[in-house]
Order: structure tokens, then sequence, then C-alpha cells
């Protein structure tokens, strides 16, 4: 019985405890948001003290939240209320999701607008049920003012020749009670204008401190006008902007005329003259584009034949003559300066190189001579100028048995060829000279292995070499091996001095 009495105790208390289950409230998952900023207010209220700061200067204060709940938490928006506008905070593009046990950071600046106390409030709308909208309070002061000082407020760069450079500089002072922060600088206007060195923005210039005056920015603007520049005037500005609230942007204006660069031209000259002959140079045709003459003038041999000592005579006037001592090709080179010493163009900006060059050719007193030279000690080679339509031996054949024929006009010995050396062993040279080739004239010129001399190896390495008006114009080489062969080397017309290689080698058909 005692034992029956015991069970029915216990399942009392077993339906006793299933009632006081029934009866209990299930609670709900959530997040929980907290939120740490600088201080606290007078109730207790969230507070961001940012402090003095200098006017217009940014002072950034974080604001820490935090998700303690067992649920994500979601920010979805945050406002700050200010009428100055000296607070604000990033505009949410979307909510923000915070997962338990993480934070967030909300950066708000402070920039004050003018000198005084500021105050604001930023709220912060967000998923955690059991907490009202946080609202955290916002003040700051505004305490000492950045000043600007700006020398000159306008650049004249005056007149700039093309491919030179002008500089001016505008120098930036700090003058106020606190550090000036210098927040962009922009250069507008003609492409001519340029800012030199660094200019990296925002940077801060600091204030005067006792008898210290402020720092300095100086400012290197150039004014550089190129072949491309087609205005005359050229107009632009700098504009600076600072955190000086009394003058937040200061615009410096740019102006600056171009000067054209002159001209140099060398007039054509007449003539193939000869060695000492004077030749007359003419830069009468060089100019100024603006008309600021009169020019300086400076003549040059630029380029002249290896070993001459040829000069301008008088290098700094408009016609001088250029004294040449050898055959062979010389340039000379013309530079001038205007009355405002700017000068002409050089080619890739290079002074090294003239504005303008004229090439002239001097001639010795033989328009057209043709050596020939080997190089074995024994063999005998002999060179041959020939009339073309002609043959090898013929009458129209200059040649060691025939020396002075009869080219061109009949009985003129003006216009014929001769044979002025004729080596027989070794070496050479042979030379042919033709003082005044006829015009339409056209030529042949070849080479007979004459005679081994008994040489036990007779191939020899041949050199025809051509001179026109005393510069080497064309070298040809042969080996040949065996006397009695022909080398047909090239033909030659007058007066261009177009030469056609022919360069084939056959066996003598023809003898003297």
């Amino acid at each position: 019985m005692r034992r029956e009495v015991v069970r029915l105790a216990a399942a009392c208390l077993a339906l006793m405890a299933l009632a006081a289950c029934g009866d209990a409230k299930v609670q709900k998952v959530g997040p929980a948001i907290r939120v740490i900023a600088t201080h606290e207010g007078p109730n207790k209220e969230k507070l961001l003290d940012y402090g003095p700061v200098p006017v217009l200067h940014q002072e950034v204060k974080t604001l820490i939240v935090s998700n303690e709940g067992r649920a994500p938490l979601t920010i979805g928006a945050v406002t700050v209320e200010t009428g100055s506008g000296a607070f604000r905070s990033p505009v949410l593009t979307e909510p923000v999701l915070v997962p338990p046990g993480a934070e967030t950071e909300i950066d708000v600046t402070f920039q004050p607008p003018d000198e005084g106390d500021f105050t604001g409030t930023l709220t912060i709308e967000h998923t955690d049920e059991n907490t009202g909208t946080v609202t955290v309070l916002l003040q700051g002061t505004g305490s000492t003012v950045g000043r600007i000082e700006v020398e000159p407020r306008a650049l004249d760069f005056g007149r700039v020749g093309v491919r030179t450079q002008v500089t001016r500089t505008v120098t930036i002072r700090s003058v106020g009670t606190a550090s000036l922060v210098v927040e962009s600088i922009e250069l507008a206007g003609a492409p001519e204008f340029s800012l030199l060195g660094s200019t990296s923005t925002p940077a801060e210039i600091p204030g005067p401190d006792g008898a210290v005056p402020g720092g300095t920015v100086a400012l290197v603007v150039a004014c550089a006008p190129t072949e491309a520049t087609t205005a005359d005037t050229l107009d632009g500005t700098l504009t600076i902007r600072s955190t000086d609230p009394a003058e937040r942007e200061i615009v410096v204006t740019l102006t600056g005329t171009v000067n054209e660069a002159p001209v140099a031209v060398i007039g054509e000259t007449s003539g193939v003259p000869a060695p000492g002959d004077p030749v007359a140079l003419d830069g009468t045709e060089s100019h100024d584009v603006d008309g600021d003459e009169p020019l300086e003038f400076l003549w040059r041999v630029y380029n002249k034949p290896l070993g001459s000592e040829a000069y301008i005579d008088d290098p700094s006037s408009r016609t001088p003559n250029l004294i040449s001592d050898m055959p062979g090709r010389y340039v000379v080179g013309l530079d001038v300066a205007d009355s405002a010493g700017l000068s002409c163009l050089h080619p890739d900006d290079n002074p090294a190189v003239p504005c303008a060059t004229r090439e002239i050719v001097v001639k010795p007193a033989d328009d057209l001579y043709f050596e020939l030279v080997w190089n074995h000690v024994d063999t005998d080679f002999d060179l041959h100028l020939v009339e073309q339509g002609f043959g090898l031996f013929s009458t129209k054949d200059c040649y060691y048995g025939n020396a002075t024929p009869d080219f061109g006009t009949e009985f003129d010995a003006t216009d014929d060829p001769r044979l002025t050396r004729d080596d027989l062993r070794g070496f050479g040279p042979e030379r042919i000279v033709f003082s005044k080739p006829p015009d339409g004239g056209k030529f042949d010129v070849a080479v007979v292995f004459a005679k081994t001399n008994g040489a036990l190896e007779p191939s020899t390495d041949v050199t025809l070499r051509v001179f026109v008006y005393g510069v080497l114009e064309a070298e040809m080489t042969r080996r040949l091996d065996t006397a009695g062969q022909r080398w047909d080397v090239l033909s030659i017309e007058w007066p261009s001095a177009v030469m056609t290689p022919i360069d084939t080698v056959q066996m003598l058909s023809e003898a003297p």
C-alpha cells in the first residue's frame, strides 16, 4: 500500500512539472546593438566631442557599432542633422549587415565653417527591436583660422619664343592663426602653360608661431610655345583653393604673347666651282615672321671632305663666301636670330645641326676620271674606256695603245679622254682622265688581264674606282686569275653620271 502511495506522489509531481512547462514562454533570438562614442553627454547620451578645430580643417572621429546579440544586425541609415553643415557622415547606399559578435565603424567628419561652437545629432536606424533609434550628440568648436596670401595675382610672361621656356613664380603664404590647407591647385587655359615641380594637394602650410613667420609654398609656372602653337596671345588661369574662409578660391591670371622663330634660307649657288674659287653664299631670303629685324647671321662649314680646311670668309654676313681647298662635297649651314635674340628652329631641337643647309660640289680640273689598282706585285692589267657602240682596241677606245682618242666633237681635244698613267706591273694605278665629257655621251669601262709576268700564282684582286668631280662615286672589285681575261666593269652616262654595273668576265676575243 505504501509503495502505491509513493508511485502516486511521483506521478503527481510529474504532472505538476508538465503543467509548469506548458505555462513557460519561448524567448525570440535577435540582434543587440551597442554604440561606443568618445564621450557621454550630461544625460548619459552618446557624444562625439571634437574639441577645438581650426576653421575649415577636417577632423574625423569614429563611432564603433557592435552586435552583441545572437542574430545579424542591419544598419539601415545614418543621418546627421546640423544647421551649420559642420558635421557629415557617409551616406549609406545600401544597408550594412553586422554579424553576431562583429562590429563596424562609422566615420563622422567635423569641418567648422567659421569660428564658434557647433552642435548636431547623428541617428542610426537599425533592426534591434529591443533598442530604439540610436542618437549620438555631436559637438565641436571652430577655433583658429588659416589665412592665405598669394603674390602676385597676375603673371605676365611677356613675349616667349617658340621652343623656349619662360618661368614665373607664385608664392603662397600662411598668415592666419591656424595652419593653412591648400586643397587644390588647378591650371586652365592655353596648353602652353604648365606647372613645374611637385604640386601635390592637399598640402598643409603652418601659420606664424610667435616671431616665426608662417610657411610658404612657391609654385613655378612655365610658358613654352611650340611649333604647334597657332595663337599670337596666350591666356590662362591658376586657381588655388584653400581653407581660408575669407578667400576660398584665388584666381591668378596668366598672359603672354608668342614670338615666332626666324627662318634661315640659303639661296641657290651657281656653277660647279674648282678648289680655291670663292663660292658666293646668299642668306638674303632669311626672314622673321614677326618682323623682328635686323637678323643676326651665323654661317658655318657643316661638312667637308676629309683633310679640308675650308672656311667661311665672313660668318656674320648675309652674303659671305665659302673658300674651299680640295675637290669634294661641302655642306654649309646657316643659323639666324631675330632682334629679340630668338634663334631659328634647329632640326630635332639640336643646336649642333644648322637651321638651313646647302650642299656645294667643288670639282677638280677634271670632271671625271677612272683609276685602276690591284694587289699583286708582278701582274699587269690594262684599263679601257670605250665609247658605246665600239669595241675594245678600236679608235674609240682609250687605253695604252690609243692614249688620246677623239671622242665627242671631232678634232676637239677638250672633250676627249686621255690615259695619264700606264703601270706595266705591280699595284697600279692606271688612270684615265676625262676633263670635259661630251653631253649625251655613254661609255663602257673594261679591264684586261694583260700579263702574268711569270707569277707562279697570278690570281689578283683588281679594283676600279670612279671619281665624279673629284668625289669617289663608285668602287668595284673582282678577282682575275688568267692572262687574257676581260672584265667588263660598268657603263656610265654623262652628264647625269648614272652608272650601271656590268660585272662580267670572259676570255679576250680581240687582240690589239
